[in-house]
């Protein structure tokens, strides 16, 4: 049976607003949706469990009780639906009251979305000294924005107010590491914690008003691990710098150490800087290649590691020591290990096991993290908010603890000034030149 004109262009009407209707659902489902407040109760609950089932020892660095009475004002502040990225400016605070370093939690869908808009974050790298906060560059040629300069508010928010509240946005064992944490992410932590984007007003210490306009986000900087040949006074000194120890790239990194080496040892070089500062950590792995071409004395980076194992706690104590490969291209003059206050994980283990093994000169700042540290990192997605959480699943116990509280301190500890920052002169590394005199 034919059907009329007047039947088709009615059944067209009614598809066309399905799909109408559809369309905005589908929009309204988007990382912009606002969740009820008893799924947000539920993320705060399930998000609290993770952390104290997961991490073996999660007050190491807190007490319970505060963290009790945070959790309970959190939760009963949320009382209307929220975005995801509203509920991570109320929890972020939490995460970090932990003081630990391998716990975060991180709004990456809405960041996501943030760069596919090309949203713009604020330009330019900042110093914090004693509560204030500076310019130390970007933006250059600018006859207002100078490095230097003190930044009294961005957006009407005083710059003491805004550090305070970035300290709560990212993780870190010691209020010296948050700083330094805080100072390389500021202008993501203003994104996070204010939603500041694309203008920014600024309100200088010389009472002079500026806007500067953002930047995209800049991508991962070059964490290769790199050789120089640097002059002292007296000879030349080999400079190897490892950013990370991230073992992604396990077989490149044993190439570079291998060629390294080979050069050290044909220019007869006789004294070797590692440079580990700011070294976030990765895998002990890669640590123990390089000491592969540093020593022949068998070492342990951890001496106990506590976990949970299929949900029973273990306590294992491990005195088995790594014993060094006898290599042909093996270093055997004067070692000096750089670290500072950003010497991080593995990192910090491998400072650690560097120094308690006598295995050279330890030079630099000390370090943020503890003797008895969390590590072996598992990533946990909140239900309903989807924020990705970062929870760590053991305790390491390193060779040289001698208590809870101890750090580990370098042999010549050369703090970098306020003016050394600024002008970005390596007073650290000028020291470790100064060492090759020293016989």
């Amino acid at each position: 049976m034919k059907r009329s004109a007047l039947f088709y262009s009615l059944l067209a009407m009614v598809l066309l607003c399905a799909g109408i209707i559809l369309f905005k659902v589908k929009s309204r489902s988007g990382n912009d949706d606002k969740i009820p407040p008893a799924k947000l109760k539920a993320d705060l609950e399930f998000l609290y469990k993770q952390i104290v089932t997961v991490n073996p020892d999660p007050f190491i660095n807190c007490s319970r009780a505060g963290i009790d009475s945070l959790r309970e004002k959190i939760n009963g502040s949320i009382n209307d639906s929220m975005t995801a990225i509203q509920y991570y400016r109320l929890v972020r605070p939490l995460v970090s009251a932990y003081n630990d370093g391998h716990l975060s939690i991180f709004p990456e869908r809405d960041f996501a979305k943030f760069k596919r808009e090309h949203g713009k974050v604020f330009p330019l790298d900042v110093l914090i000294d004693n509560g204030g906060l500076f310019i130390k560059g970007g933006l250059s040629k600018s006859s207002i924005v100078t490095p230097g300069s003190q930044i009294v508010s961005i957006n009407n928010i005083p710059a003491g107010t805004i550090i305070k509240t970035l300290l709560t946005f990212f993780s870190g064992d010691s209020n010296p590491y948050k700083i330094k944490t805080v100072e390389e992410n500021f202008a993501i932590g203003l994104w996070r914690a204010y939603g500041f984007n694309n203008n920014f007003q600024l309100q200088l210490s010389n009472g002079k008003k500026v806007i500067v306009h953002g930047v995209e986000p800049a991508g991962h900087a070059n964490q290769q691990a790199s050789l120089k040949i640097l002059k002292s006074a007296n000879e030349p000194v080999a400079l190897i710098t490892i950013p990370s120890l991230v073992i992604d790239n396990k077989k490149g990194f044993s190439r570079f150490l291998d060629s390294s080496f080979t050069l050290i040892s044909q220019m007869k070089i006789n004294t070797l800087v590692i440079d580990i500062r700011n070294n976030g950590g990765g895998s002990t792995l890669l640590a123990r290649q390089v000491f592969d071409y540093i020593t022949t004395t068998p070492y342990s980076v951890s001496r106990e590691e506590i976990a949970y194992s299929n949900g029973h706690f273990m306590q294992t104590v491990d005195t088995s020591l790594t014993k060094p490969k006898q290599l042909k291209n093996k270093f055997n003059g004067k070692t000096i290990l750089l670290m500072n206050s950003g010497t991080y994980s593995s990192a910090h283990m491998m400072a650690n096991t560097f120094k308690y093994y006598k295995m050279g000169t330890t030079v630099g700042d000390s370090s943020c993290e503890r003797m008895r540290i969390s590590g072996e990192v598992n990533k946990i997605i909140l239900p309903a908010t989807k924020l990705e959480m970062y929870c760590p699943s053991s305790v390491f116990i390193l060779p040289a603890a001698s208590g809870q509280q101890s750090r580990l301190i370098p042999d010549h500890l050369i703090p970098l000034t306020f003016d050394d920052r600024l002008k970005n002169y390596d007073k650290q590394l000028q020291f470790c030149l100064k060492l090759v005199t020293v016989k």
